[in-house]
């Protein structure tokens, strides 16, 4: 029986025919063999398991799992983020995990082969932890994930944590291509929470001003104005920070420009052009004093979440930036349609109590929220990307965007008396924006309903792209692991080789120092052995082999 075991024990050994060799080679020394041959069975093994690494025990280790998450994490990442868990929470004991996708509605994420997934650990304790993954090619992605930690770390509650296992950071995983891990968070979004955009016309929600109030009241002092946030703001500036990462002053403007110059018609192009030089120079002069702190940049009812009356996440920084903090109130209120609401005049002043404008200031970032909303909603109408039925009601929403902008702008002129930048403005809208000024204005249309239905009345299948884009992001990872564990075997092959060509030298240098005491069919058979437990990875045998013969080379 202990001969069959020793048997079973080889057999499972991890370099298989390294340790079968070894034992042959232990064998034939007993018979006489000399050290060239026992060398010769060495190598031998070491050969077939060098050709069966990159293939069968690579398979066997890496690709029998069935979880995509730990096709595109790897088990060491995810195990990694299971000891987070536990040391966060306390709970105790091995976790299955389990996944599943989540088809987010109306996120660029898709478009950048990205996807979400809800991932389960379930502890042998009986507790279950359960993590939001977020994966996507786009740097701002990345970004947005890195200041989420970031402001998590600061203090901030009102973010999601973002976990990453001990030994990792997000300059390791520069490529991306791991994804990231957020802290589940818990709540509704306002959107669903206070129907907003379920009609047509706005509806001037009465108990959305108080949450407003919370909400702004929060981030105020949470983000706006916490020292921590600042000093990591100052640390960028002064190229000091700890962070890897890149804050960029004026990203919405930016963003905008880009919008504007992505045409293919070249006579759009050139009235963007035009336009362009003129707005871009007077944005530049006017938000020139302007003091920017850490902002949202993306802030809307879908990106809000809340539970029993509390605001419980700020979520998606994506489009985080340095500006002033009314663009996150401004940008909120427009895409909620609390900017039609009674009391919205009196939030407003309170606010830039807070942070305060120059009229022209208020003025000219109002006018690119509108305008940038109506990029981004005539865009996907342009491209065919809505449900047909509802096209006269996305365009009776984006006249009301652009009739917004056209008051920005004009208040903007009539404050700074620049009548050049709002005459290219006029023929730049004639041009892109046609068809939309073609539509009747209607005061009531509601650019939440137009929110909503980004989200909800997309041509796009949303379970094929989820779908896809998790096989592209398995397949891709596919090809990256198997590249890293072969050139890793080739490396751990090339050790073994080495160790056993060191072994053969310090055998023969311990039969011509100690061939008085030691005979080389012990050498030899000590060796062989060393070889088969360095295969089956038995270190403590493989220690007690080497303190034997180091015992007898000492009393000599």
């Amino acid at each position: 029986m202990t001969i069959i075991k020793t048997l079973q024990d080889i057999l499972s050994c991890p370099l298989v025919h390294t340790a079968l060799f070894g034992t042959a080679g232990g064998a034939a020394a007993l018979n006489g063999a000399t050290l060239d041959e026992i060398t010769l069975l060495g190598a031998l093994g070491l050969g077939a398991d060098t050709i069966n690494y990159g293939g069968t025990r690579l398979a066997s280790r890496r690709w029998t799992r069935e979880l995509d998450i730990t096709k595109v994490v790897g088990k060491k990442y995810l195990s990694g983020i299971a000891d987070l868990v536990r040391s966060q929470t306390g709970f105790q004991g091995k976790c299955q995990i389990a996944e599943m996708p989540l088809q987010v509605q109306g996120t660029s994420v898709f478009s950048g082969n990205g996807y979400f997934k809800l991932v389960y650990f379930d502890f042998d304790d009986g507790n279950t932890a359960k993590l939001f993954y977020k994966y996507a090619t786009k740097n701002t992605t990345s970004r947005g994930a890195k200041v989420t930690k970031i402001l998590h770390d600061c203090g901030v509650s009102i973010v999601p944590d973002v976990l990453l296992p001990v030994g990792w950071s997000f300059h390791h995983n520069s490529n991306d291509r791991e994804g990231t891990f957020f802290q589940f968070a818990e709540g509704t979004t306002i959107e669903e929470q206070y129907n907003l955009g379920t009609t047509e016309k706005s509806n001037q929600n009465s108990s959305l001003g108080s949450l407003i109030d919370t909400l702004f009241s929060l981030l105020t002092k949470q983000v706006y104005t916490n020292p921590e946030v600042q000093r990591i703001k100052e640390s960028h500036e002064s190229s000091l920070s700890d962070y890897d990462f890149e804050l960029t002053a004026h990203s919405f403007h930016q963003t905008l420009a880009k919008k504007m110059t992505d045409e293919q018609d070249l006579l759009s192009l050139a009235a963007a052009l035009d336009f362009l030089y003129e707005f871009d120079t007077a944005y530049r002069k006017s938000m020139s004093d302007v003091d920017r702190v850490l902002v949202n940049g993306d802030l809307h009812q879908s990106n809000v979440l809340v539970k029993n009356g509390n605001v419980k996440a700020v979520i998606d920084w994506d489009n985080e930036q340095y500006a002033s903090p009314y663009l996150d109130f401004y940008h909120f209120s427009l895409i909620s349609d609390f900017e039609r609401c009674p009391e919205f005049t009196q939030k407003r002043q309170a606010f830039l109590k807070l942070f305060p404008l120059q009229d022209h200031q208020r003025s000219i970032i109002e006018f690119e929220v509108a305008l940038s909303l109506l990029h981004r909603y005539y865009g996907v109408y342009e491209q065919q990307l809505f449900d047909p039925r509802y096209e006269q009601d996305i365009l009776t929403s984006c006249r009301y965007l652009l009739e917004r902008a056209n008051q920005a702008l004009h208040q903007y002129v009539n404050q700074t008396g620049d009548n050049n930048i709002e005459q290219r403005y006029t023929k730049y809208v004639h041009i892109k924006f046609g068809q939309v000024a073609a539509v009747e204005l209607d005061d009531k249309a509601s650019v939440a309903y137009l929110h909503r239905l980004n989200h909800q009345a997309r041509t796009t299948d949303y379970h094929a792209q989820t779908t896809h884009n998790i096989q592209t992001h398995v397949r891709e990872q596919g090809e990256s692991f198997t590249s890293q564990h072969r050139a890793a075997a080739t490396i751990e092959s090339a050790g073994n080789a080495l160790a056993i060509a060191g072994l053969g030298i310090v055998a023969d240098s311990l039969l011509n120092e100690y061939s008085e005491l030691i005979s080389p069919q012990l050498l030899v058979l000590s060796l062989a052995m060393i070889g088969v437990t360095a295969g089956s990875r038995k270190t403590n045998s493989m220690q007690r082999m080497l303190n034997y013969l180091g015992n007898i080379i000492t009393r000599s």
